[in-house]
């Protein structure tokens, strides 16, 4: 069976393309509408709807194809399996590229440091 078949059976999600080259397609609906649900069952009064998730999701995706190839390929393949483990989403893609990014900058003054002589 194909990997992305294999992925939308077990996770209801399709990923049509490698990670590494471009954005992939994830169908965020179906998490869209149980985040939306989760929302209203814990009666919390900032609660997200479906149409709200689905725009910050299209926002999300809109960021990520706009900066793709800035991020590490081996980052963008580890975020997107990430995200295919629960609900798929680009909000949370971006986030986690936007994480590695950070601690890279976080340590690449501590790699200089080992590189230097003494």
């Amino acid at each position: 069976m194909p990997l992305p078949v294999l992925l939308k059976a077990v996770f209801g999600a399709t990923l049509v393309i490698s990670a590494s080259e471009a954005v992939p397609e994830l169908d965020v609906t179906a998490s869209c509408r149980a985040a939306a649900k989760v929302n209203e069952a814990l009666g919390l009064t900032e609660s997200q709807s479906t149409d709200r998730c689905m725009h910050d999701e299209d926002q999300a995706r809109e960021v990520l194809i706009q900066k793709w190839t800035s991020y590490p390929a081996a980052d963008r393949t580890r975020c997107v399996d990430e995200t295919m483990i629960a609900s798929p989403s680009y909000v949370d893609v971006l986030t986690c590229l936007q994480a590695a990014q950070e601690v890279e900058k976080q340590n690449a003054p501590l790699r200089g440091s080992r590189d230097t002589p003494r």
